[in-house]
């Protein structure tokens, strides 16, 4: 079927390299696997990350990765730009070979009639926009290198199971 084969080999299950139980990679597997440079973003602190991410790779006697935290919004354009941006200025030629792409966000548990319209549209802008945004940004800059190039979109947890009171979320879930 076209487009359900977007690589040579395909793993159903975890290799040594990246496999939670050598080391505590489960959120760095790229790390693990010896990438050269690993960008990451959240809405919060990363500096708690990067030392992770070091500690990992020195733990499995890797070379430690050119590391770039950038602080960001996935909802805000500006917000997504500018990281794009500072992406292509820290990262040789702008170079990005994958892009997993996993906002989220969670609205207060309650039910639907009682909950905030700003907040429960929110998680949608967070988790729709944010993907989008994402991509629309960061695709240029990996299609203007000639390197292999993967896009991961990650869907939310939230598609499998219902919880009352997180209709946002789970809107977005399946």
């Amino acid at each position: 079927m076209p487009g359900s084969n977007f690589t040579k080999t395909l793993h159903k299950e975890t290799y040594s390299t990246i496999s939670p139980l050598t080391a505590d990679l489960t959120t760095f597997p790229f790390a693990g696997a010896g990438a050269s440079a690993i960008g990451f973003s959240a809405r919060s602190d990363l500096s708690a990350a990067k030392k992770e991410i070091r500690n990992a790779v020195t733990e499995l006697g890797k070379p430690t990765p050119q590391i770039l935290g950038v602080k960001l919004d996935v909802s805000d354009k500006s917000s997504v730009e500018n990281a794009a941006k500072e992406v292509e200025k820290n990262f040789k030629d702008g170079r990005i070979v994958i892009l997993v792409n996993k906002p989220g966000a969670l609205e207060p548990l309650m039910p639907i009639g009682e909950s905030d319209p700003d907040a429960w549209w929110r998680v949608q802008s967070v988790i729709v926009q944010g993907t989008y945004l994402m991509m629309r940004f960061i695709i240029p800059l990996m299609l203007a290198n000639k390197a292999m190039r993967q896009l991961a979109n990650i869907a939310l947890s939230g598609a499998h199971w219902t919880t009352p009171g997180m209709s946002a979320y789970q809107t977005q879930g399946s």
